[in-house]
């Protein structure tokens, strides 16, 4: 690996830059730029001729004029390129350290393991093998280039994305509550042509890609994307009808017992149940000037909604904490207050129980040497849905707490048993 330019090469890469900007050059104007002799500019010249550079030259006003053909080249591009040396690598660590946030000028040195001796730094930090006089030169050339600056009054170190775009990391939730937010922008904003540009991109993300977006075929989707069915996607076109992330809906629905039921409603969260096939708005009654809490938590099934009229009250419940936090326990669509579960999993089915810790906040699992099996513990709300998800493992799946879920996969044993014994006594 070359460390370090020589200044011939020094020279080319400035030559080829003033190229990329300028149509032509005279051999007056190259001399005046690299403060060089007419031999050494022929010799830069045939030196990018000889890396792929394809020039064109003619004659105006007795002054000979070249010009860069502008087609890409296999070996032309690669000169804009400077050698990676282990500066290089020194400054995209400090550089990676300050896309996470701006750093106070005390704690810089700090985030790292320099060679130095003596100094308080983060012994689990980025390894770097300088000391702190060496690791502040890095950080001044830094800022001479103008990829980071210090902020005096604060007294901090900012990357200033002059030359390095910002690297921003989302979780799942801000993914979706930006998804939700950026769905709301209409067409009169003034940023609305790049705020849609970015949702359209988010569909992408979440797997929802629409055929009608503008450059859809050059996307590569891996895997099946979830594609709603026409019956959610109706519910969602009534549901967009009505401003229920800010005002209060008053909602006429038939109530699981068959009554018909109205509700003045504050839309907490709305939940898509795939398996079901269904929307659910979760939300409070608007009556209830009480904190929200499990009794005056309702789900009202979309199918169930005979009216919606939205009114002019505002309420303040839509992604409340509160629903999320619900909404993290659920296990189907339930609201019963989350119950402790344990259960021992066979080690065949590794795969399928670690993709559902993935998808569960408050769920670990512990590994059981003893007999080669798998403990998962979680929190859950709807124990009878949980139960369903667990028949489809038969004797691979023991549940250890709690008592009602074992009681509810027994019974399911027991019917079992005797539907068959039913069918030998009959036969």
């Amino acid at each position: 690996m070359r460390t370090r330019m020589t200044k011939k090469e020094e020279k080319m890469m400035i030559l080829l830059d003033a190229f990329q900007k300028a149509e032509e050059l005279s051999i007056k104007e190259i001399t005046e730029l690299l403060a060089c002799s007419r031999k050494s500019v022929y010799n830069y010249i045939n030196g990018l001729r000889q890396n792929g550079c394809v020039f064109h030259t003619r004659i105006y006003q007795n002054q000979t004029l070249y010009s860069l053909e502008k087609a890409e080249s296999h070996a032309s591009p690669l000169l804009l390129y400077h050698p990676l040396t282990a500066d290089t690598l020194r400054k995209y660590m400090i550089i990676q350290t300050l896309q996470k946030g701006p750093i106070s000028q005390k704690n810089f040195h700090k985030q790292f393991m320099l060679t130095s001796e003596n100094i308080e730094c983060d012994r689990n930090g980025y390894p770097l093998d300088v000391g702190q006089t060496r690791f502040y030169s890095l950080v001044r050339q830094l800022q001479d280039s103008g990829d980071i600056v210090f902020n005096q009054e604060e007294g901090r170190y900012y990357l200033t994305d002059a030359h390095i775009p910002f690297i921003l990391s989302l979780d799942a939730d801000s993914l979706f509550d930006m998804h939700d937010k950026l769905s709301c922008i209409s067409p009169g904003h003034p940023c609305y042509k790049q705020l849609h540009s970015i949702y359209q991109k988010e569909e992408l993300l979440l797997g929802n890609p629409n055929e009608d977006m503008p450059y859809y075929d050059h996307y590569l989707i891996y895997g099946r994307s979830h594609q709603y069915s026409d019956r959610i996607r109706q519910q969602l076109a009534l549901l967009e009808q009505y401003d229920y992330r800010h005002k209060l809906l008053e909602i006429s629905y038939q109530s699981q017992k068959g009554t018909c039921t109205s509700t003045l409603f504050a839309t907490g969260i709305i939940v898509c149940s795939l398996e079901k096939d269904s929307l659910y708005l979760l939300g409070k009654k608007a009556a209830s000037k009480q904190k929200c809490n499990n009794s005056q938590c309702i789900i009202i099934k979309m199918d169930r909604i005979q009216s919606i009229t939205c009114t002019e009250e505002t309420h303040s419940c839509y992604h409340d904490e509160y629903f999320q936090s619900i909404f993290d326990t659920m296990f189907s669509v339930s609201t019963e207050p989350p119950v402790p579960v344990k259960v021992e999993f066979d080690a065949s089915l590794k795969q399928k129980f670690y993709r559902l810790h993935s998808q569960r906040k408050a769920s670990s699992i512990t590994k059981n040497s003893q007999n080669n099996t798998f403990i998962y513990t979680d929190s859950i709300s709807g124990l009878f849905d949980f139960a369903n998800y667990l028949r489809q493992f038969g004797q691979y799946v023991k549940v250890l707490e709690p008592v009602k879920l074992k009681k509810i996969m027994a019974r399911t044993v027991t019917r079992s048993l005797d539907r068959y014994n039913e069918e030998i006594h009959n036969a």
